[in-house]
C-alpha cells in the first residue's frame, strides 16, 4: 500500500508553470547589445587592424630586425591592395610609411633607406603606368579624392609619367585628377621640373613647361627660352604659355624671334604673350610685322593677335601708325582692306587715352 501511495504522489506530467522562463530569456537591451556587437564584428575593419598592429610595431627603434620584417611585409601589401582596387588602404599605408620614415628617431639608416625603397617604388614609370591603366580599364574604382589623396603621396619619380598621363588620356574626369596631382608633387619637387625641361620626350617636355608656369617656378627661365628653339611645336606653344604666365623677362627676349615661327599657333602666342608682358624691346619687330605680306595673308585671329600686341608694347606711340592704317586712303582713294581695318581699330581700343579715342571716332 505504501509503494502504490508513493505512486500517486509524483506527478505523471511536467507542467509548464514549473519552469520560470526568465532564467534563461535575454531582456530588448540584451538583445540589441548582442547586435550590435555582432554586427560589429561582421563588418569590422581587419585589414585597418592589421595595418595599425604593423605601424605600432614599426614604432619600436629598439627592434630593428622586426622593423625590417615589417617593412618587408607593407612592401608586398602594397601592390596586393592595389591589384584588388584598395586605394584607401594602399593610401594610409603610404601615408604612414612617409611620417614614419621623416620622424627622428624611429629608423636608422638602413631602414630608412629600406622605407625610401618602397615609396620610391610607387613613384616609379612602371608603377604609374600600371596604375593608370587600370584605372582606364576599370580594374581599379577610385573616386577623384581618393585618387589625388593616394598620387599625393608619390615622390618626384613620378612627374614624367603622370605628366605623359595627363597629356595623353581620354578620360576627362581622370585627366584632371592627373593634373592636379600632379601640380602637388611639383610643389613639392620644383628642381625636379626644371630639369624635366629638357627631357627627350616631347610630351613629358611639354607637360613640365606648363607645370613650371602653373606652379610659377621662376628659376625655369632659361631653360624655357630653349625651349622655344625645340623641334616639336607643342613644346614651343607650351614654353609660350609659361613665359607668359611667369611674366618672365628672361624669355621675352626669345619670344620675339617666335613671331616669324613656321606654326601659325605659335605666333599668336607670341604676339599675345609679348603684349601681356609690355615686352617694349619688341615694338619695332611687331610694327613692321604689320605691314608684311605674312600678316595681310593671314587669318583674322592672328591679324588681331599682332595689332593688339603691337597696341599694348607702343602705348601712345602706337596711336599715329595704327589711325593710318585705320583712316588713310591710297592714291586711287581705297582703304586697307577691312580686316586690317577692324585689327587696327581694336589695337586702338587697347591703349588708353585721348589720342587713341579720337583716332577710333
Amino acid at each position: 500500500e505504501e509503494d502504490e501511495e508513493e505512486e500517486e504522489e509524483q506527478p505523471q506530467t511536467v507542467r509548464q508553470d514549473e519552469f520560470n522562463p526568465t532564467l534563461y530569456a535575454l531582456d530588448s537591451r540584451e538583445m540589441e547589445q548582442i547586435r550590435s556587437e555582432l554586427h560589429k564584428e561582421i563588418y569590422r575593419d581587419l585589414r585597418g587592424d592589421v595595418l595599425s598592429a604593423l605601424f605600432d610595431r614599426l614604432e619600436e627603434p629598439e627592434r630593428p630586425d622586426r622593423q625590417m620584417e615589417i617593412l618587408g611585409i607593407l612592401e608586398t601589401l602594397l601592390p596586393t591592395f592595389l591589384s584588388r582596387g584598395g586605394l584607401t588602404a594602399a593610401t594610409r599605408l603610404l601615408e604612414e610609411l612617409r611620417q614614419l620614415e621623416s620622424k627622428p628617431g624611429i629608423f636608422d639608416e638602413v631602414r630608412s633607406e629600406r622605407a625610401r625603397a618602397i615609396l620610391d617604388s610607387m613613384s616609379s614609370r612602371e608603377a604609374i603606368e600600371e596604375l593608370i591603366q587600370a584605372l582606364y580599364e576599370g580594374s581599379i574604382r577610385a573616386t577623384p579624392e581618393q585618387l589625388s589623396a593616394f598620387l599625393g603621396f608619390l615622390r618626384a619619380g613620378a612627374i614624367p609619367p603622370l605628366l605623359r598621363a595627363a597629356e595623353t588620356v581620354e578620360h576627362k574626369a581622370l585627366q584632371t585628377v592627373l593634373r592636379s596631382s600632379v601640380r602637388g608633387i611639383a610643389e613639392r619637387n620644383r628642381s625636379a621640373v626644371v630639369r624635366l625641361l629638357t627631357a627627350p620626350d616631347p610630351v613629358v617636355a611639354a607637360g613640365a613647361a606648363r607645370l613650371a608656369g602653373d606652379v610659377q617656378i621662376a628659376e625655369a627661365g632659361p631653360a624655357l627660352a630653349g625651349l622655344l628653339s625645340h623641334d616639336d611645336a607643342s613644346v614651343r606653344l607650351a614654353a609660350i604659355e609659361a613665359a607668359q604666365s611667369l611674366k618672365a623677362s628672361t624669355v621675352a627676349g626669345a619670344l620675339v624671334h617666335s613671331l616669324d615661327d613656321a606654326e601659325r599657333e605659335v605666333r599668336i602666342a607670341a604676339a599675345r604673350a609679348l603684349g601681356d608682358l609690355r615686352y617694349e624691346p619688341a615694338v619695332k619687330e611687331l610694327g613692321d610685322a604689320l605691314g608684311t605680306t605674312g600678316i595681310r595673308d593671314a587669318d583674322i585671329s592672328e591679324k588681331v593677335a599682332f595689332f593688339e600686341a603691337f597696341a599694348l608694347v607702343a602705348g601712345e606711340g602706337g596711336v599715329k601708325k595704327l589711325d593710318k592704317i585705320l583712316s588713310q586712303k591710297s592714291f586711287l582713294g581705297r582703304r586697307e582692306p577691312s580686316e586690317i581695318r577692324a585689327a587696327a581699330a581694336l589695337g586702338l581700343g587697347k591703349i588708353p587715352g585721348e589720342a587713341a579715342h579720337a583716332a577710333l571716332l
